[in-house]
């Protein structure tokens, strides 16, 4: 009688607060995707793939062109030390 009947009210709420928690839970979850993040996380990532290839392919090109600029500077270096060894300077015939 009564202990049962208290068993089925504690059931009962049970189940009211098990299905108040997962109706909260979705409407939530709902909410979430709604966002324009969560309805598509890649886009942001996605979006910058160009911009990212182009900003790599920008710095190897400024590292080529200063390789460049030191494999000249160099050379001329050498070519001025050459010139002023003292081997080029007898040649000269000073």
């Amino acid at each position: 009688g009564e202990e049962l009947e208290r068993v089925r009210q504690t059931r009962d709420r049970g189940r009211y607060a098990i299905r108040a928690l997962v109706e909260r839970e979705a409407q939530g979850l709902e909410q979430a995707l709604a966002h324009s993040a969560l309805r598509d996380p890649y886009r942001l990532v996605a979006g910058r793939d160009e911009e990212i290839g182009a900003e790599i392919a920008r710095a190897r090109r400024t590292v080529g062109h200063l390789l460049d600029r030191a494999d000249s500077d160099l050379t001329h270096t050498l070519a001025r030390v050459v010139a002023l060894s003292p081997a080029a300077t007898l040649r000269r015939g000073y």
